[in-house]
């Protein structure tokens, strides 16, 4: 995963269901898959690999994140190893 600002030259879009411009927003370029968030136009940019972009939607189908859909977050359990060593 890379980090980065700008790519206003990709064609961004977001799922059907965007509700009020609240969403996630996606791009394609050549190997790359780009990730946004659409309430914030000139804010960080994620990219990730075609592979990596697969293995997460793939994950996504087999349920693997369906307890982030639970409308209390507070109660989802994250794996240590899967923790941010970031601080601050």
């Amino acid at each position: 995963m890379a980090y980065g600002r700008g790519h206003t030259d990709l064609m961004w879009r977001t799922a059907l269901r965007c509700n009020g411009g609240a969403c996630v927003k996606v791009a394609a370029s050549g190997p790359e898959v780009f990730i946004a968030d659409s309430k914030t136009p000139d804010g960080p940019v994620l990219s990730y690999t075609q592979a990596e972009w697969q293995e997460f939607v793939t994950s996504i189908k087999k349920g693997e994140f369906d307890d982030f859909a639970n409308d209390d977050l507070t109660k989802v359990e994250i794996p240590h190893t899967a923790r941010s060593s970031r601080t601050g």
